[in-house]
């Protein structure tokens, strides 16, 4: 076994071609397991006994070889571990692994009757790309147990299933694993680790270890400054989100992607103004504004009670100018907006609303439908209750006619007429309106019912 590891110390200075032997030497000195199924009783997806030995102390020489090394080296002390053979497989869970395919990565992990190294690193990939928690912590247990070497590569997997699940604490447990290890914890597990803070809700938390990975000299990429801000998005603490952008800045170009998450804190805390700033800030940084961005920016009017019509106007002709596409999402918020009032409350008070808001909406609508864009439900009951609406006349418009139709109703309106013969007549016959009931008398005829013709009585 001293021999072993003093041919693992020179792994990474060895040739292809000698490759091969390396390994022959290593497995014939390698110690044989006494227990025949021990693999097979704690790791049944596995589904197999253990038909070969296990290095017992390759983990321990593996820590303090990575304790020095950069991560791509500890990546290829575990390629050059593998079996070269195992290569077809790899390939076969790799592309199960794209596909989402659990069952054929399984499938094709079970045919080798000892999985290398990279196996198990491309096995954690496939249970990370389709979702698998718990047997990606089986692999992983089962892994360590073989005492095969590890590296990030081994852990981000693992650590993005536990971000996506919120087990931050399982997260942090494999992070102080890889320190007990030896393992470089680079940007891309620091990323994976935001993320678990931010789907936890633990924004403070997400910020110190923020701190911690700037104390550590880690620069950061775009993938850990998105995942930092998503993490305080949450909160709508835009002022720490500013600090962190500016600092990042000097080192990182900012994407729209990054400005989607300060988007998404302005929309938290309502902040109109800062919103219009990022907008302008995207523009001046190159980029153009997406549609999030847009779809955003409407939301925070709408929310804020500042979404008026000349705003709006304006803000679709930019999005024409720099040829942004609407989508259902967007056309929906655009349609709220209309409204002035959340579709949820419009539900009730549909009714209620000004006839011209309820046109406005309507003309909305019909654009949205000529487009062949799908509404969700809610706003397809509201557009039926806003047509239901528009074909009814307004409460007021109602009381109004009831109103009308209740004077007429009282009203009793004669015409009367003076011959143009007559005495004191002038030649031509006039007539005038004269209401019974009231008194009332004009030269105009009335709205209602005129019931009688009488000639005026003479002077």
């Amino acid at each position: 076994w001293g021999a072993a590891r003093e041919i693992c110390s020179q792994i990474l200075l060895l040739q292809d071609e000698t490759r091969s032997e390396c390994q022959i030497e290593m497995e014939s000195a390698r110690p044989v397991c006494s227990a025949a199924a021990c693999t097979s009783a704690r790791f049944p997806l596995l589904e197999r006994g253990c038909r070969q030995s296990h290095p017992r102390e390759i983990g321990t020489y593996t820590a303090a070889v990575q304790s020095e090394k950069s991560a791509v080296e500890a990546d290829k002390i575990m390629l050059l571990s593998s079996d070269r053979l195992s290569i077809p497989l790899v390939a076969r869970i790799k592309k199960a692994a794209q596909e989402k395919n659990w069952a054929d990565a399984l499938e094709a992990f079970r045919q080798s009757a000892r999985p290398s190294p990279i196996q198990y690193n491309v096995m954690l990939h496939a249970a990370d790309r389709c979702d698998r928690l718990a047997e990606a912590m089986e692999l992983f247990e089962a892994m360590s147990h073989a005492g095969y070497p590890q590296s990030p590569s081994t852990f981000a997997p693992l650590l993005n299933l536990c971000a996506r699940h919120g087990k931050l604490e399982d997260a942090k447990q494999l992070v102080a694993t890889m320190h007990a290890k030896g393992i470089e914890v680079n940007s891309y597990i620091f990323s994976a680790l935001l993320k678990a803070h931010s789907n936890a809700d633990d924004p403070e938390g997400a910020l110190e270890l923020w701190r911690d990975m700037k104390a550590q000299k880690i620069p950061p990429t775009p993938q850990t400054l998105q995942a930092i801000l998503r993490a305080l998005s949450g909160n709508g603490d835009t002022v720490t989100m500013e600090a962190v952008m500016k600092e990042a800045g000097e080192q990182v170009q900012l994407t729209v992607s990054h400005f989607h998450s300060l988007l998404r804190a302005c929309l938290k805390s309502n902040d109109v103004d800062r919103a219009l700033m990022a907008m302008s800030e995207i523009r001046a940084s190159g980029v153009s504004p997406d549609l999030p961005c847009y779809t955003m920016l409407l939301s925070i009017l709408h929310r804020a009670g500042q979404a008026k019509q000349e705003q709006i106007d304006s803000l679709l002709r930019h999005m024409e100018a720099e040829g942004v596409e609407r989508d259902s999402v967007f056309s929906e918020v655009l349609f709220t907006s209309s409204l002035g009032c959340d579709q949820r409350d419009a539900l009730h008070r549909v009714q209620s609303l000004p006839r011209d808001v309820l046109e406005r909406g309507a003309k909305v609508l019909a654009d949205i439908e000529a487009t062949g864009q799908e509404l969700s439900q809610l706003t397809q009951r509201l557009a039926v209750k806003l047509r239901e609406a528009l074909a009814l006349a307004s409460p007021q418009e109602q009381q109004s006619q009831q109103s009308q139709q209740s004077q007429q109703s009282q009203e009793d309106w004669v015409k009367v007429v003076q011959p143009a013969d007559g005495p004191g007549g002038s030649g031509t016959e006039a007539a005038y309106f004269w209401d019974r009931a009231t008194g009332k008398t004009q030269w105009e005829p009335p709205a209602g019912p005129v019931k009688e013709t009488v000639l005026a009585a003479a002077p």
